[in-house]
């Protein structure tokens, strides 16, 4: 079996191509067993230019958000639709929405109580492991958790536990840590990490590569060649450490997912980037810019 990118515009489908009998087929599937797409043909040509329709009409009859609720593996490729915090110092807060009223009223506090167990343990171990080389002042136990840009794929895709609310974030200040939920994510834990096996693992490799690789938000606004390097080994920073106090004038609830996916609110379009409007007011069905 051989994975295949199949491409329209500015969206990628994975397909799967293999040979069964003597016969050439291409399919791609959803999260149901049920929901699948295939083709047969002569030639790996010809099944690509037929998943390659296939994907076509899906795109251009605006189905591709339904495609990736049910599990299509589709990836946006296009330009950066949503402002972001290295050109707009806007970054991005998930959380449930039982937490909607107090944001909205108090805004977002570092060590904050809505911090999840297993998201407090991880730090409490990352921070015990920091190097020296880091500043004082980087506690993850003590963080405020953003992320530094929403892309598409985030928006449509079920990852989050619904119901959750997403919001805009205008920063104080640059004044934050980078880190990787690739590296950071091994050491989520409901409480302590006995296990010694698990816990070398993290001290001695992926704990060390999270540090290692992590940069100041200022280095990352810059984004020097060191850092684009630095950001490449982590396939992108998508977290921000940040330990201020956010009032709830800089904060903005922008949309919700619950299990029929993400809604946008009315406030939602004004982050989108000017020239990227049309495609996102498709893509969401929204009917208007507001």
């Amino acid at each position: 079996m051989k994975r295949v990118r199949i491409r329209y515009g500015d969206w990628v489908l994975k397909a799967d191509l293999y040979e069964d009998d003597g016969k050439l087929y291409m399919e791609a599937n959803g999260f149901e067993e049920e929901d699948v797409v295939w083709f047969t043909g002569r030639s790996r040509k010809e099944l690509h230019e037929q998943m390659q329709k296939w994907f076509r009409d899906q795109v251009e009859n605006h189905q591709i958000s339904e495609l990736i609720r049910r599990g299509y593996r589709i990836a946006y490729k296009g330009k950066k639709m949503l402002a972001d915090v290295r050109e707009s110092r806007i970054a991005y807060h998930i959380s449930p929405q039982e937490n909607r009223q107090s944001i909205l009223e108090k805004g977002l506090l570092p060590n904050s109580p809505m911090v999840s167990s297993d998201v407090y343990h991880a730090s409490a171990l990352l921070d015990s492991i920091k190097p020296k080389w880091i500043p004082d002042w980087v506690q993850r136990v003590n963080a405020l958790y953003l992320y530094p840009e929403m892309p598409i794929d985030h928006l449509l895709m079920l990852g989050y536990p619904p119901p959750s609310d997403l919001y805009a974030v205008k920063l104080p200040n640059t004044k934050g840590w980078m880190g990787s939920q690739l590296y950071g994510g091994f050491c989520i834990s409901d409480g302590p990490i006995t296990d010694e096996e698990r816990l070398r693992f993290i001290k001695e490799d992926v704990g060390k590569k999270y540090w290692s690789y992590s940069c100041s938000l200022e280095d990352y606004i810059k984004y020097d060649r060191r850092t684009r390097k630095k950001d490449r080994y982590v396939q992108g920073y998508d977290e921000i450490l940040f330990f201020e106090s956010i009032p709830p004038e800089n904060i903005e609830w922008i949309g919700s997912w619950d299990e029929t996916g993400f809604t946008p609110t009315d406030a939602f379009m004004k982050y989108v980037k000017e020239e990227c409007k049309q495609a996102c007011m498709k893509l969401f069905g929204i009917g208007r810019v507001s």
